[in-house]
């Protein structure tokens, strides 16, 4: 909405009765339903080629955006990775240089045309400065693979798309900006309309937020249709709107354009001036109803609108209640991260470039701590701060900042002590001795998240944990893809993003049977069934690698490796390990070649800090003999 300047003044200050007509909260809620209603322009955004586009973007839909800051866990990846390619190269202090760049035409063997490829030894960024091909480490990996990459649920249920695929050609979003009367009638209902009267006692009284940063921050009130998964059918509810909003400057280094750009009907000559791109509805008295509307629009931070243009320093929290917590309490520019502790999508990091310093503040929890330094890697380790509640608030209620602002804490005081992440390699009695007191207080959190599927597992393996690799066999037919599908939809119930890879069925039949287990009934012929439980499976932050049969153990981990930084992906399942690897040597160097390749398994769960789940079909054994560790792994 276009209402909003550099300097984010609130909302009730700019707007007049003449100016913005009241809109009634029915209309409003209409325009949201998924099946249409007041505002045609709120559909899902389509796509447009490059050259359809008006104007220059920072990097495309299919590419992964790299901070400047970002550093490589291992330096030698970069170098590992050019050999494995057969690419030859030279080495500077901070370059690797390549003889023949990749993406070049024909060198014909001039010397003027050879080593003009340079690749950064920490970062991974490359640039070749004779065909101009540059990007980042991921989009490096990416189009060199031989094969292709990953698929969400969303993207699977809805035929894929090419934006995932090396070389496939590049795509512009296209996205829809709200309509500004309607968008601000929602703020409207929750500060004029008493129908909405218990949204803003449950903001005031039970949050602790004040008048004036809900309305700085452009809280609104809403109602919402949901589908009631019992009995399939829509009802509306009460709920919060959290807008995400922007300016054209941002839309572009996030590389969207706003529909009505090309024709001018979508651009100001303000460059300062805001819109609401997004907005995050969420039911007051249930956390899990949640929608973004438009469905499949681009991502935003809550909160952004309120950052000065000169601030250098920035609180990041897992939801939108703590960012106003911290902001009414320190003053600070605070945030929050558009899909909780789930993700920080690469999309939206370009917002945070200009930022020197970063406090990265997420829930005292063992969902929110999951992704603590796959976030801090992503924004820069030298930059991050982590933001940690004092020991003694440690064993209290207080699980966010939210709690604290309630708890009557020192929120600035708290912000103040965040520390840096510390080495990778090398740690202190001082600084894990934190992590003990907090494990030892709160046992469940060591225990990592539970299934409620199957309760059993939980006393097997102490629940799913961040860094483990889990081993799944048994003979053919006994149900192994039926019960990891079921536990991934479980965990992915949970929060915990999922990425499959299926090598010996494809991903359609496999979704087929999560979809009937999600729906817990048959839905051969029944649409209504299989609307509501695509609904469901769709919201899910399940992704699914498009390999399929035998396959190179590289290429699999590099599409694994770009997963975790792209979708912040804590489980992968790969079904099954001898289908991934057929054909692939025989006789001893066939064994050999699996044990290196669990090897590498191994140390990817452990340096990404995700649980990896295998299933390896047993040597065959005697019908009334039990299976054993040597059935999987040979003897020695």
């Amino acid at each position: 909405m276009r209402a909003f300047r550099t300097g984010a003044r609130a909302l009730a200050a700019r707007r007049s009765p003449a100016r913005w007509p009241r809109v009634p909260s029915v209309l409003v809620s209409a325009a949201f339903s998924s099946r249409g209603g007041a505002f045609p322009s709120l559909q899902a955004p389509t796509t447009r080629r490059r050259n359809g586009c008006a104007r220059a973007r920072a990097f495309s839909s299919g590419e992964a955006f790299v901070s400047r800051h970002y550093q490589m866990q291992d330096p030698r990846e970069v170098g590992e990775f050019l050999r494995r390619k057969s690419l030859a190269c030279r080495e500077t202090d901070s370059h690797f240089v390549v003889r023949d760049c990749p993406f070049c035409h024909a060198t014909r063997g001039k010397a003027d045309n050879l080593f003009k490829m340079y690749v950064h030894r920490t970062q991974g960024v490359y640039k070749c400065h004779r065909c101009g091909a540059a990007g980042s480490w991921f989009d490096f990996k990416r189009k060199l693979q031989s094969n292709v990459g990953v698929a969400s649920s969303d993207g699977m249920l809805h035929g894929g798309s090419a934006a995932g695929t090396p070389g496939a050609p590049q795509e512009v979003k296209l996205i829809q900006a709200l309509d500004n009367e309607k968008a601000v009638a929602i703020q409207q209902n929750l500060m004029d309309d008493a129908e909405y009267g218990p949204v803003l006692r449950y903001l005031t009284d039970t949050r602790g937020l004040s008048r004036e940063v809900l309305q700085k921050y452009c809280v609104g009130a809403i109602e919402q249709p949901f589908r009631d998964h019992v009995s399939g059918e829509r009802v509306n509810v009460k709920c919060i709107s959290f807008p995400w909003m922007v300016r054209q400057m941002d839309m572009d280094a996030m590389g969207v354009v706003c529909k009505g750009e090309q024709d001018g009907s979508g651009v100001t000559d303000d460059k300062n001036l805001f819109d609401v791109v997004r907005l995050k509805i969420r039911a007051v008295d249930d956390k899990s109803k949640q929608q973004l509307v438009p469905k499949g629009g681009s991502w935003g931070l809550f909160g952004w609108n309120t950052v000065p243009t000169a601030a250098d320093e920035l609180v990041l929290t897992e939801g939108e209640f703590d960012a106003m917590a911290v902001h009414q309490a320190t003053g600070m520019p605070a945030v929050s991260l558009p899909n909780g502790c789930q993700s920080l999508p690469p999309s939206v990091l370009p917002l945070l470039e200009r930022f020197k310093r970063i406090y990265l503040w997420m829930d005292n929890d063992a969902s929110g701590q999951a992704n603590v330094e796959k976030f801090a890697s992503k924004l820069g380790m030298t930059r991050c701060y982590i933001v940690r509640l004092p020991a003694d608030a440690a064993a209290s209620p207080v699980k966010d900042a939210n709690d604290a602002l309630r708890a009557g804490l020192d929120l600035t005081s708290i912000v103040r002590a965040a520390e840096r992440t510390p080495h990778s390699q090398i740690a202190t009695f001082e600084e894990l001795r934190r992590d003990v007191y907090e494990e030892i207080i709160n046992p469940l959190r060591a225990c990592g998240v539970q299934s409620r599927a199957f309760p059993t597992l939980n006393r097997l393996m102490k629940g799913h944990r961040m860094g483990e690799v889990t081993v799944l066999t048994g003979p053919t037919g006994c149900g192994k893809t039926t019960l990891l599908s079921q536990l991934s939809l479980d965990l992915c119930g949970q929060g915990v993003s999922t990425l499959w890879g299926s090598f010996e069925i494809k991903n359609t039949r496999l979704i087929h049977k999560m979809l009937t287990q999600l729906a817990r009934r048959n839905l051969s012929g029944d649409v209504k069934a299989f609307e509501s439980a695509a609904d469901q499976f769709e919201a899910l932050p399940m992704h699914f690698l498009r390999f399929f049969g035998s396959t190179d153990v590289d290429e699999v981990l590099d599409a694994m490796e770009y997963a975790v930084y792209a979708y912040d992906v804590q489980h992968i399942l790969l079904d099954n390990v001898q289908f991934m690897m057929a054909g692939q040597g025989r006789g001893f160097d066939k064994f050999e070649r699996q044990d290196a390749a669990l090897d590498k398994f191994r140390k990817f769960a452990s340096a990404k800090n995700v649980h990896l789940t295998l299933v390896i079909h047993p040597r065959k054994e005697q019908e009334d003999v039990d299976l054993t560790l040597s059935s999987v792994f040979g003897t020695a």
